[in-house]
């Protein structure tokens, strides 16, 4: 092929090399050509998007999305997506993405998928969350779309209810992100009591939350919890990206079905689309905004209110989750949904804490307390499953992979180091109000009331925080308790947020740990 033939302007745009010759390789094999169009995709994940045409010799040209997969299951995404078309043929020509290609795989991992999307060209389409600012109501849109897949996809005999325990869809949702290589155990496997051989609750301040690990499993605590769940066809990945809209029709198209299940859990894509939804804005928003939204996942209401949470992603979670709540009420079963809503919400919230490439680790921290909170939701009508008192906790994990020991701070700047090993060893005891300590904890009160978190710069985060600094660095050694432990979990805070050569998402996340800590000192010293 020379420079000038189209497909080779399609295949220059793909950044994968190995990628770029596997598709060429197959144009040739099939004597089929691309050409460009001007329609690209923002990405979800790590995979690549373009639109163009695709013609196969003696056969009329079709409009198709190429998507380059870096990672992947392979061939066995490949026939997911075969089968979500053949289980469904009617709904799949109005709804589904055809595959217009064989499989065609990358040497040294991943694939390339061509797929041409239902109802038309591209020109008219757009993914959802691109489609939603031109609506007049995202809000009826979504709770269209979420009831087409309700009521159009799931009919009659697709939709089925199983006993199941609690353990086992856990584990089957969260599936290969648990191995070894997952990008679940990559941040949670080497956390003391927290995934591997998990304690049952943990340690969030004055809270004791459950750790939704502990729930994980057929021999877990959640593995003799057995409730009836629904299931039905599922896509799996149901993130925005995934969701094509056709403005001009009003219709939908969803396209990559990797993670196809006839046998899904019904609810998990609705609840993946809405978080994912929101996942971008999250480190955006004001304390009192990443609050209102946690609050409203675990109790949705139709009057939604999140400061800093722009207006057509609050009217895509009341329209997904009133169309759910409304198909719950024809089942007669809307206690049965909510249930199960707060099962998919701890698994679509572990799911997104590994995230490490896509999202700054403040958002995964927020959606790891999600996931902690809707799993406390869970035990409340789980006999026998241990309470704040009944067990030992595990320590509130960190998102952030902890600093090495070529990360010291600059000798400038007050190190809090030796305190913190003075502290480890020192025998317990309890600050006493009575004696010349008062006077520093309420010198401590007052610093961590007006310090200021969340700097754009280590410089400047060290300036803001250098009156606390010093004041840590003098606190009496061996107070003992939680306050013992609060006060070196702040320090290593403030520690890792000036850290050279910190990334900005990773100084938010520890600036976020050390305003959580100051309020749960603050707590302490009433």
């Amino acid at each position: 092929m020379s420079q000038e033939d189209p497909s080779e302007q399609v295949l220059a745009r793909i950044k994968n090399d190995s990628a770029q010759a596997a598709l060429r390789d197959w144009l040739d094999a099939h004597s089929a050509t691309l050409v460009p169009e001007s329609w690209t995709g923002e990405g979800y994940t790590e995979a690549q998007l373009l639109g163009a045409q695709l013609q196969v010799y003696g056969a009329s040209p079709v409009v198709v999305i190429v998507k380059i997969n870096p990672a992947g299951g392979g061939i066995r995404e490949y026939k997911a997506h075969r089968r979500a078309l053949a289980d469904a043929p009617d709904f799949a020509r109005a709804h589904l993405a055809n595959l217009e290609t064989g499989y065609i795989p990358v040497p040294g991992g991943g694939s390339v998928v061509v797929q041409s999307p239902a109802g038309g060209g591209l020109d008219e389409t757009s993914q959802l969350a691109a489609a939603l600012l031109t609506y007049r109501s995202p809000e009826d849109l979504c709770r269209s779309i979420t009831t087409s897949l309700l009521v159009d996809w799931n009919p009659g005999a697709a939709l089925t209810v199983e006993p199941s325990s609690l353990g086992a869809v856990l584990d089957t949702a969260l599936g290969a992100r648990l191995a070894e290589t997952g990008t679940i155990t990559a941040w949670a496997g080497g956390q003391s009591g927290l995934q591997r051989n998990p304690r049952p609750r943990l340690s969030a301040g004055p809270e004791s939350l459950v750790n939704p690990f502990a729930l994980i499993g057929e021999d877990s605590w959640g593995g003799d919890e057995r409730l009836n769940l629904w299931h039905g066809r599922s896509h799996g990945d149901l993130h925005p990206g995934n969701l094509l809209v056709d403005r001009r029709r009003q219709s939908y198209c969803l396209v990559d079905l990797s993670r196809y299940r006839k046998d899904g859990l019904l609810g998990l894509d609705q609840v993946y689309l809405s978080l994912t939804a929101v996942a971008g804005a999250i480190a955006g928003l004001p304390q009192r905004g990443r609050q209102d939204l946690r609050d409203w996942f675990l109790d949705p209401v139709e009057d939604i209110t999140v400061e800093g949470l722009p207006v057509y992603l609050q009217q895509l979670l009341v329209g997904v989750d009133q169309a759910v709540l409304a198909w719950a009420r024809g089942q007669n079963n809307v206690t049965g949904w909510r249930r199960q809503r707060l099962i998919c919400l701890t698994a679509v919230a572990l799911i997104l804490t590994g995230r490490s490439k896509l999202l700054p680790a403040g958002s995964r921290a927020w959606f790891f307390e999600l996931a902690a909170r809707a799993a406390t939701r869970l035990t409340e009508r789980m006999p026998g499953f241990p309470g704040p008192d009944d067990a030992p906790t595990a320590p509130w994990p960190s998102i952030t992979a902890p600093a090495t020991s070529g990360d010291t701070p600059p000798a400038t700047v007050v190190s809090l180091d030796q305190r913190r090993r003075e502290r480890q060893s020192a025998p317990d005891t309890q600050p006493d109000p009575t004696t010349a300590q008062a006077e520093y904890w309420t010198r401590l009160a007052a610093q961590l009331g007006a310090a200021v978190f969340d700097a754009p710069t280590g410089s400047a985060m060290t300036a803001r925080t250098h009156g606390l600094r010093l004041l840590l660095a003098q606190a009496p050694i061996g107070t003992g308790g939680d306050l013992d432990r609060y006060l070196a979990e702040l320090a290593c805070a403030l520690d890792d947020a000036i850290r050279p050569g910190i990334s900005p998402p990773d100084r938010h996340a520890a600036c976020t740990r050390a305003d959580r800590l100051r309020a749960w000192v603050l707590d302490l010293l009433g």
